[in-house]
């Protein structure tokens, strides 16, 4: 990897969204940019969503979860 730059800063607003969460994770992790904080905020999935991304997080202290309790869409959920 290529340590390099200012911090990057990668918000993932998520609701119900296992389908594809890995997938984006694993291709934000394997970035060459490595300096890079990963925030998944949860809007109240009911899914699998939760243990893909703790799967994540324990491997790599860039990732960070903020989980809502009941679903309060997009926009809410990135300006939270």
């Amino acid at each position: 990897m290529i340590s390099n730059g200012e911090l990057v800063q990668v918000i993932i607003p998520c609701f119900n969204g296992q389908e594809y969460l890995e997938e984006t994770l694993v291709s934000i992790q394997n970035q060459t940019h490595n300096n890079f904080d990963c925030l998944m905020v949860d809007d109240g999935s009911s899914d699998n969503s939760l243990e893909i991304f703790n799967r994540s997080a324990q491997k790599d202290s860039r990732f960070r979860l903020l989980r809502g309790d009941k679903n309060q869409g997009e926009s809410y959920a990135v300006n939270k």
